[in-house]
């Protein structure tokens, strides 16, 4: 049995560990050092200890950020003092982005030296770094785009976009938007290109803008709005209860399955 790899893919295999092990010395001086190092992930800790003692969920900043900080409330009171974990989700997410990145740049007929140099100076970007060392939901946000990114790369390129393509994009940037609310301004990007490529079907993208409103836009108005904030409030509250206790135990490995998986999705 040969067990030897392609040298085209043991080539960028090392070029992805030396990315990865940039990055996290990029990142790893800060994992270790308080909030990190942007002000921001105080208010998400602070917000993350109110919600528990008022057993509702309180958005760190204004509208808040639900998906990020579901996960990172959860994270936050299973291992608090200790905020390491949280730390790592971000990192994890980083090194996704960088991973996606990379696959990006070679499908684009990039040559992997030149596609690692440019992946070297995304790293040293300071936004970047902060994303990677602090409890912030940049890193989620930069994740889901690049994974929107890869997506579109690997399917428009000389093909009509499908009913399945559109439904991934609503869903992808529903994520996305989940992860950080101004991402719905990338949404409209994408079909005005769509439409500047006259790729136009009315049906799909109708049901791509009905998945992208359910996915990534209700739980902004299920969780503001007073009219619904009781009920939704209580049952997401709810439901990060039940997600604490299974993240003591099974948080870490499933969150770095989930990211390897995603990443891995489109790299086939």
């Amino acid at each position: 049995m040969n067990l030897t790899l392609p040298q085209k893919s043991y080539s960028s295999f090392i070029y992805i560990i030396f990315l990865f092990a940039f990055a996290i010395l990029l990142c790893g001086y800060n994992l270790f050092n308080g909030f990190g190092e942007d002000a921001d992930s105080v208010r998400i800790v602070e917000s993350a200890i109110k919600s528990q003692q008022l057993h509702t969920l309180i958005p760190s900043r204004s509208w808040g950020y639900p998906l990020y900080e579901g996960l990172a409330y959860t994270l936050i009171d299973t291992f608090i003092p200790n905020l390491l974990v949280p730390k790592l989700l971000s990192l994890m997410l980083l090194l996704g982005t960088v991973y996606l990145l990379f696959k990006i740049l070679t499908r684009l007929t990039l040559p992997s030296p030149l596609a690692y140099l440019l992946c070297i100076v995304f790293l040293c970007n300071p936004l970047v770094i902060i994303s990677g060392n602090s409890i912030l939901e940049t890193g989620m946000s930069m994740f889901f785009l690049m994974a929107i990114l890869y997506y579109f790369v690997c399917t428009t390129p000389g093909k009509k976009l499908t009913f399945e393509n559109y439904c991934w994009y609503g869903v992808l940037f529903g994520l996305a938007n989940l992860a950080r609310p101004d991402n719905m301004l990338y949404f409209a990007a994408i079909f005005l290109f769509l439409i500047i490529r006259k790729e136009i079907n009315i049906l799909y993208i109708f049901i791509s803008v009905l998945i992208f409103f359910l996915v990534g836009l209700l739980p902004y108005f299920l969780i503001n709005y007073p009219i619904f904030q009781v009920t939704a409030v209580g049952i997401q509250y709810k439901i990060m209860v039940v997600a604490k206790n299974f993240a003591a135990l099974f948080g870490l490995p499933l969150l770095i399955l989930l990211t390897a998986g995603i990443s891995l999705r489109f790299s086939s």
